[in-house]
């Protein structure tokens, strides 16, 4: 057996896939209000939404798992060993991931002010605006520089974003995307030293919002 995959809500479902759902090792159930039908795999004793658009896979020994596009483009499928996905980490973690990378690389090591940090949020949302206003898209994502002894080619990248190694050597990320995603780095790094939880805030934020008029304030934008 081969990898096998395809994508969700716009692949046909294979056999397998149907087998899958007589044997429960995926569980659907259609929403009353849409006839939308949903698909969840079991992960960690729990049962995860399959999105549309994600990609489910089989491996070589049979066991499926899931995981969204990106993921799935960064991972390296051999056709004769067993398929390694490693699962899309959780707000939390993802805050946790970019603190800890951001005091590995020594930008805790000197004490700076709240201030200053708001200061440098401002400045990537401002480069996400340059990106723009010099003719990129506002989804474009680019890459700048040589990975070091080599072509400038990607190549083949085992190595899944959310546990680097010093071995992995790819280009810089440029544009809108890029900016933006330092932007919430920063915000999330301050989050994450101040013990802020910015995925619970969020969400409280936006109950609240819920309840405002619409447009309150009356404001232009």
């Amino acid at each position: 057996m081969s990898v096998e995959a395809f994508q969700n809500g716009r692949s046909p479902l294979p056999e397998w896939f149907e087998d899958a759902l007589r044997l429960g090792t995926i569980t659907e159930r259609t929403t009353p209000a849409d006839f939308v039908r949903q698909f969840y795999i079991k992960r960690g004793g729990q049962e995860v939404l399959i999105d549309e658009g994600d990609y489910v896979i089989r491996n070589p020994r049979g066991n499926i798992t899931a995981c969204d596009p990106g993921m799935f483009r960064a991972t390296y499928v051999p056709d004769d060993q067993p398929l390694e996905i490693y699962r899309k980490p959780t707000f939390q973690e993802i805050q946790a991931l970019v603190h800890q990378t951001t005091k590995s690389k020594g930008w805790d090591d000197q004490p700076s002010t709240f201030g200053d940090k708001i200061a440098l949020i401002c400045g990537e949302a401002c480069e996400a605006l340059e990106e723009w206003r010099g003719g990129r898209a506002i989804n474009e994502t680019y890459y700048s520089g040589k990975m070091p002894g080599q072509d400038g080619t990607l190549g083949s990248i085992t190595q899944h974003v959310t546990s680097p190694t010093p071995n992995v050597l790819c280009k810089k990320p440029e544009g809108v995307p890029s900016e933006l995603a330092d932007a919430v780095i920063r915000i999330m790094d301050i989050c994450e030293q101040e013990g802020i939880d910015l995925g619970a805030a969020i969400l409280e934020k936006n109950a609240f919002n819920l309840t405002r008029p619409y447009r309150h304030g009356n404001k232009r934008i």
